[in-house]
């Protein structure tokens, strides 16, 4: 119940960091092992991935894996996310959904 209890820990500054970014964040997965999070563009003006990520991760004291994104299916993008002083296991799986301009 690792995971629980860092998302519970974690969610209010995401949420807010996120919103302050014109994005809405949902839960997505048992919160068993990882923290799975999908981000949605949700305003006209929406910031980017990148500046999301930075802003998450600023709020939480998240570290991004080196890796980078990853592309996923439908025009999102996958990132991961450690969370310093938690379980190595615990993490979070950041996916976001392609900004569109309409």
């Amino acid at each position: 119940m690792m995971a629980l209890q860092t998302f519970a820990a974690i969610i209010g500054p995401i949420r807010m960091a996120a919103h302050e970014l014109g994005y809405a964040i949902a839960v997505h997965g048992s919160l068993r092992r990882d923290i799975d999070l999908v981000a949605i563009p949700w305003t006209k003006d929406a910031a980017s991935k990148e500046a999301l990520l930075s802003a998450l991760c600023d709020r939480v004291g998240g570290i991004p894996e080196p890796d980078g994104w990853r592309p996923r299916p439908h025009g999102r993008f996958a990132h991961i996310v450690r969370v310093p002083g938690q379980n190595p296991q615990t993490y979070i799986d950041l996916s976001v959904m392609d900004v569109r301009q309409s």
